[in-house]
């Protein structure tokens, strides 16, 4: 009696880890969005979606048509955004259900002077006549929402191609109180291998990556600039440990020896964290 009692445990036991697991591994239900939610930051046309918490304070919730998948997605924690104004938003798709990066797509907002403005406008449609470059030289900046793509086995952040027939993604971005709230329109057909879409339809299964933080290009720069900086002050008070003056220590990295500077160290410690988020969709079919 006492061995079947264990038996009968035992199964329960295995039977509610299997839901567990189970529930936890299960796609997010996208909404059918019976009209296309407004890209503007705003979570005033989200009313009713079920919002799936994820780790780092995070929660998402997605919408579709049979043209694009629409992305709510919410960092509650401040902490969590770590460098992600610099290094913007990746987004990466996998049909496969694999936590893939060969395909994504990169959001970010650019600061443009008004001849950077100009020149993007120009690569988008072509030459602008000298009275609207006039206009547009008026303004001291420009904001823009960017979107470039990445591919595999290429590190950098490629042009995305444009064309008559492709739809554009959109993103946004705003605050919300403490908190801070993105939303994205991803294209669900993908016409080219450079196109801003995932490659699929309404009814499929996408797992879906966000990934932000960490160093970009300009930060690298920034960082290199002052530790630079902080080396040629340091060699200004210490001469002597140059290592290209007479006695000095051959070990110093830029006139300096390691563990001699706390504020160096530090500067070293201050790389932004790189955080990624992954959930499987299930994509609403009409």
């Amino acid at each position: 009696m006492r061995a079947r009692f264990v038996l009968i445990f035992l199964a329960l036991a295995v039977s509610a880890a299997g839901l567990g697991a189970s529930a936890k591994d299960a796609p997010i239900v996208s909404q059918w969005a019976e009209s296309p939610p407004r890209i503007d930051g705003a979570a005033d046309d989200w009313a009713g979606t079920e919002f799936a918490p994820q780790p780092l304070g995070v929660q998402v919730g997605f919408k579709n048509d049979d043209k694009y998948l629409y992305v709510h997605f919410l960092f509650t924690d401040p902490k969590a955004l770590t460098s992600v104004e610099a290094t913007g938003m990746t987004l990466y798709f996998d049909l496969q259900g694999k936590k893939s990066k060969d395909h994504g797509i990169n959001f970010r907002r650019l600061q443009m002077t008004p001849d950077e403005f100009i020149a993007f406008l120009e690569q988008k449609q072509g030459p602008l006549p000298e009275e609207q470059k006039k206009q547009y030289r008026a303004n001291p900046r420009y904001s823009v929402f960017y979107y470039g793509m990445i591919s595999k086995g290429v590190k950098n952040v490629q042009q995305a191609v444009e064309r008559e027939g492709i739809l554009p993604a959109v993103f946004r971005y705003a605050q919300q109180g403490r908190a801070l709230l993105y939303e994205f329109a991803i294209p669900l057909a993908r016409a080219a291998e450079l196109a801003p879409g995932i490659g699929t339809q309404a009814g499929q299964t996408v797992k879906v990556g966000f990934e932000w933080g960490g160093w970009s290009r300009s930060l690298q720069q920034f960082s290199a600039s002052q530790f630079n900086q902080m080396a040629t002050m340091a060699r200004a008070d210490r001469p002597g440990d140059d290592p290209t003056s007479e006695g000095g220590d051959p070990r110093a990295v830029s006139g300096m020896r390691m563990g001699d500077s706390p504020d160096i160290a530090a500067m070293r410690k201050m790389q932004p964290k790189k955080y990624d988020v992954w959930v499987d969709v299930s994509l609403a079919a009409k």
